[in-house]
């Protein structure tokens, strides 16, 4: 038999079918809590993880790995120093999900603007004057702001400007003017990106500097009656300040796709606002993106294990 891979959710069969052609064996965990995965990794030399942690002890119970293949983009689950003490290599696969991740944040953009669900809801329960009481937002010369232009951040500004006439301003500390383009105004700071934005949208790594990056004071830097959309990481989020501000009005409505706890206490406050719509971090989980995440996280593995160059090796 070939090198052991251990998978630790289910995952697209694509991806582990490219492996099994590839003479790897190819062995599926029975859960992944923390116990199982010690005990699946025995004697394993890669991982194809999707929101597992990968902690000193999983990997200290690996004598074998060396590679630990993440499938989709955020790595902040995998002990990334302790990997690069133990020489494990880390992929991830950042251009398989950017256009689902994007494609859901315009969704739920739209959804804001027109108030479907507050709308939505009273229609169903037989209020159809719910029409004559609320009035949408149209969202052309609108301005959003972008946090992060990365290939999320940027996919969802081009689509902002060219599919729905809006202006759009955008802080990100590794991205220039020039790289941006004319037609994004850059701004130097997260303050100056949001003032006067008329819908903020967050689409940053989670990083100890952008660890809620949205707080009281940004949210107190927003235009009065702004919507927050964030489809990054939830702790990106202060979601105390989002409640508060939602109620106060000072911001009129949010869409939140991710949360600091996943999943979230069936009272989470989030729950309770009218103006809020929650899904459940499910932006990526299209058909396509989930074969593409599945292939790229298989192919990273096999890239390491065979002597290949890496394509999308995390920088440790």
């Amino acid at each position: 038999m070939g090198l052991k891979v251990l998978v630790t959710r289910p995952v697209d069969p694509c991806g582990t079918d490219y492996l099994a052609e590839r003479g790897y064996e190819v062995r599926f965990a029975p859960s992944w809590d923390e116990e199982t995965l010690i005990r699946e990794a025995a004697d394993v030399s890669g991982m194809l993880v999707r929101n597992d942690r990968i902690t000193k002890r999983i990997m200290d119970a690996a004598p074998k790995l060396r590679v630990i293949g993440r499938h989709g983009v955020g790595v902040e689950l995998i002990d990334l120093a302790y990997a690069k003490e133990k020489g494990i290599r880390v992929t991830n696969t950042p251009i398989a999900n950017y256009t689902a991740v994007a494609e859901h944040t315009l969704g739920l953009l739209l959804d804001l603007a027109k108030r479907a669900r507050e709308t939505g809801l009273a229609f169903y329960g037989g209020d159809f004057e719910i029409r004559n009481r609320i009035r949408n937002v149209e969202l052309a010369g609108k301005t959003l702001a972008v946090l992060g232009l990365g290939k999320i951040g940027r996919t969802v500004a081009r689509k902002a400007l060219y599919g729905l006439d809006m202006k759009v301003r955008a802080y990100d500390p590794y991205v220039g003017q020039a790289e941006a383009g004319s037609e994004i105004a850059m701004a130097a700071s997260p303050k100056e990106a949001v003032a006067g934005a008329d819908f903020v949208t967050v689409h940053l790594p989670l990083t100890a500097k952008t660890r809620g990056i949205v707080s009281r004071e940004l949210i107190s830097c927003m235009k009065d009656g702004a919507y927050l959309i964030n489809t990054s990481r939830g702790d990106t989020v202060d979601e105390q300040a989002v409640v508060e501000a939602l109620r106060s009005g000072k911001l009129a409505g949010g869409a939140f796709d991710v949360l600091h706890d996943e999943p979230p206490a069936p009272d989470h406050p989030l729950f309770s606002c009218p103006n809020v719509i929650l899904t459940p971090h499910n932006a990526a989980h299209t058909a396509e993106a989930f074969q593409r995440m599945s292939l790229h996280a298989a192919m990273g593995i096999d890239e390491v294990l065979s002597g290949k160059p890496v394509t999308w090796e995390v920088k440790l």
